[in-house]
């Protein structure tokens, strides 16, 4: 499904090659073609996440791949609950320029990756005026062969003035040699609806990604 999307962006850009490809040959200019532009990581992330996923609704994409220093960040694609409620999902695909990462979710690197990604959480709470009341290790997002896709950690965040709470989760593993972040935040209006919520939108998203090879 991945090459097929992408086989179709080249084939709208093919006419237009053609046609100037022509007028060059009408000149007797016999040289090569100019290649075509290399397609943005954010759009090759675009080709392969579904529109609407468990609930959620694709948003905004962004693609850190093509800002100054990027390289190696990949983009990510940000979600919400269709039915307008609140919450924010984002997934990341990227590799920071690392080849050969082993599958799934055992290997040093996601370690290293989800700490990370915990360390980032933590580092923001004071802007945005929580802190980390909870953590936990919640249970892993399999892949359709039912292995470990994505390793997650739970969390409880408590904003300031203890009237509102949030549950929270980052997920990591390696699919298709590239590290998948998820990161997922609800508001407890529903005690122990997170995890659910959280396992149905990961499966749909590494499905996906599976699919598309």
């Amino acid at each position: 499904m991945r090459l097929a999307a992408l086989w179709m962006l080249a084939c709208l850009t093919a006419p237009v090659a053609g046609l100037a490809q022509g007028a060059r040959a009408a000149a007797g200019d016999t040289s090569a073609p100019p290649a075509l532009p290399p397609i943005s990581a954010a759009a090759t992330l675009a080709a392969v996440l579904p529109m609407q996923a468990a609930g959620f609704s694709r948003g905004g994409l962004t693609d850190f791949e093509s800002r100054p220093g990027g390289q190696g960040l990949g983009a990510a694609a940000d979600y919400r609950p269709s039915d307008g409620s609140g919450g924010v999902a984002t997934v990341y695909r990227y590799s920071r320029g690392l080849a050969g990462l082993p599958e799934g979710t055992a290997s040093p690197a996601v370690e290293h990756e989800l700490q990370s990604a915990l360390a980032e959480i933590r580092a923001v709470a004071p802007l945005r005026r929580y802190g980390l009341a909870g953590l936990a290790e919640a249970p892993p997002i399999p892949a359709p062969d039912g292995q470990p896709a994505l390793r997650c950690l739970a969390m409880l965040l408590a904003y300031e003035g203890g009237t509102r709470t949030a549950d929270s989760f980052v997920c990591v593993g390696v699919l298709q040699g590239h590290f998948l972040k998820l990161r997922l935040t609800l508001p407890t209006e529903h005690q122990g609806d997170g995890q659910p919520r959280l396992l149905a939108l990961g499966r749909a998203l590494v499905a996906a990604l599976v699919k598309a090879g």
